[in-house]
């Protein structure tokens, strides 16, 4: 068994769901577009960039912390 030979890997499997329950996201009309943006445009591409490079490094980090090898 593959759990078995992964450190840490052979507890039992809890009752309930891992991820916490979902709330309510932004509602995507609410949202300004680049045309109203006081950045412009290049400052608006920069800002969701950063978003989402925060998200990946929350994810990597998230990994690194579940599996600690």
């Amino acid at each position: 068994m593959l759990a078995a030979s992964v450190p840490g890997g052979g507890g039992a499997a809890g009752d309930g769901d891992a991820l916490p329950e979902r709330k309510g996201g932004a509602d995507a009309r609410g949202i300004l577009g680049h045309e109203s943006s006081p950045l412009g445009l290049n400052g608006h591409v920069l800002h969701t960039l950063a978003h989402i490079e925060l998200n990946a490094i929350d994810l990597a980090w998230g990994w690194t912390c579940l599996i600690q090898v």
